[in-house]
């Protein structure tokens, strides 16, 4: 399951403004209380009476009050525009960087900076680009792939490391008779007959070991329940690490070659048995030549 990107609940800018906020307070704050009790002991030294310099001391707190004040927001407006300037283009790629972890790959950052940043959103921008290309190239050879599968006239199945069926082509829909809904998730072992079932698992544990197992002339029920004859290739699926995750079946129906094989077979051993009757003709004739030649010797005498 894809967990849920959330964005930053405080912003890079707002954390910028209170940093600047929190200077400029601490620095009138100590500003002033430094001048003040500077001023003051100043004063008093120079003879100054105590409540006239309390007063200067007063006026010169109220004045460094308001240059602080206005210093403070003359300070946030420049912290304003420069956490903008610095902010945007991150906030920008934040976005962006988020956007892609939802699944959209269309996304652009639109960072014309020509410093650090700006060559970051550059890099950004190729890296989404290309993401988005790998990914369109890998679904058209999957869809490639997949019309290579539906269209072949052969059967081709897969099966995980335990036998069950986890792809059933149209060529298996039309060869064995069964859906490929009423068979996916089932063990592949169904289509074969009590006697051959052992036999299979030795096949399967040749591919699993990356064996190819080729030509495999047998027979295996169809939805109808008959026996039908097949030739079969078995071949390893393998995963992501190269190693055998499954098998690939390939087989066709042989029905008819299985039929002319035995045709011709049923051919050949009539032209044996009329070639055995010839030879035995021949060889008879001869021998009745031989006997009347025999024969009309002897008469002669």
């Amino acid at each position: 399951m894809t967990q849920e990107i959330k964005p930053p609940k405080s912003s890079l800018r707002n954390n910028i403004m209170i940093t600047f906020f929190l200077l400029i307070t601490i620095w009138g704050i100590v500003i002033s209380t430094l001048f003040h009790n500077t001023l003051h002991t100043t004063l008093i030294q120079q003879g100054v009476d105590k409540t006239v310099a309390g007063d200067i001391t007063k006026q010169f707190i109220t004045l460094t009050t308001g240059l602080t004040i206005a210093g403070m927001f003359i300070v946030l407006f420049i912290a304003m525009v420069l956490s903008k300037t610095i902010t945007q283009p991150i906030e920008e790629l934040t976005r962006g960087v988020m956007d892609v972890a939802r699944g959209k790959l269309d996304v652009k950052v639109d960072v014309t900076s020509q410093d650090e940043l700006g060559q970051l959103a550059e890099g950004f921008n190729k890296m989404t680009t290309e993401r988005k290309r790998m990914e369109e190239k890998i679904r058209e050879s999957q869809e490639f792939l997949n019309a290579i599968i539906e269209n072949s006239g052969d059967a081709i199945i897969t099966t995980d490391v335990d036998g069950k069926v986890s792809l059933w082509s149209h060529g298996a829909e039309n060869l064995y008779g069964y859906r490929s809904e009423d068979v996916l998730g089932k063990k592949i072992s169904f289509l074969y007959p009590d006697e051959l079932k052992e036999e299979r698992k030795k096949w399967q544990t040749a591919v699993l070991s990356g064996e190819t197992v080729r030509n495999i002339r047998t027979r295996i029920y169809n939805s109808n329940g008959d026996l039908i004859d097949i030739n079969l290739t078995l071949s390893p699926l393998r995963g992501k690490d190269g190693n055998p995750c499954g098998t690939i079946g390939v087989s066709k129906d042989i029905t008819d070659v299985i039929t002319a094989e035995r045709g011709l077979r049923e051919k050949v051993e009539e032209l044996e048995t009329w070639q055995r009757l010839t030879v035995g003709r021949e060889l008879r004739m001869s021998e009745l030549k031989a006997e009347m030649k025999e024969l009309k010797k002897r008469l002669g005498e």
